[in-house]
């Protein structure tokens, strides 16, 4: 009776993506993606950063990057950070529980602006996608 029971949880778990270790898989293939380009570094993101739309009108939030040669760690709004600087632009993967953003960001002055894809990468035609722009936090 058990095992008839707990099985009866296993498959609608799996099919939700709750039970079968979905999240880390994006997790996975997001990483590899942003680790997959090695141009040289060209740009330093370190710092403050704010999106231009505020968070409650469908912006990301403050920023916060720290990056050592290329690779970038931080936050963005709820949002955890991990990226590399690829050549003038930045990969980001940027992620809070279920949900994992990949994006490739260009940097133009004082702006990062860009696309980032819901649970997938750039490639797919059919992705959800958000724009994201952020604006260099100025220090007095």
């Amino acid at each position: 009776m058990f095992r008839r029971f707990r099985s009866a949880w296993i498959v609608p778990l799996c099919l939700a993506g709750l039970a079968c270790g979905a999240p880390q898989v994006v997790l996975d293939r997001s990483r590899s993606w942003v680790e997959s380009d090695k141009a040289a570094v060209k740009i330093d993101i370190s710092g403050s950063w704010e999106s231009v739309q505020s968070y409650f009108a469908g912006g990301w939030g403050p920023g916060q990057f720290q990056q050592t040669d290329g690779k970038v760690i931080g936050s963005l709004g709820p949002y955890n950070v991990e990226g590399r600087v690829v050549g003038n632009k930045v990969r980001m993967m940027i992620y809070s529980g279920r949900q994992v953003y990949t994006a490739e960001l260009a940097l133009k002055g004082d702006t990062l602006s860009g696309i980032a894809y819901l649970n997938t990468l750039p490639d797919d035609p059919n992705a959800y996608k958000a724009p994201v722009e952020l604006r260099r936090v100025k220090n007095p």
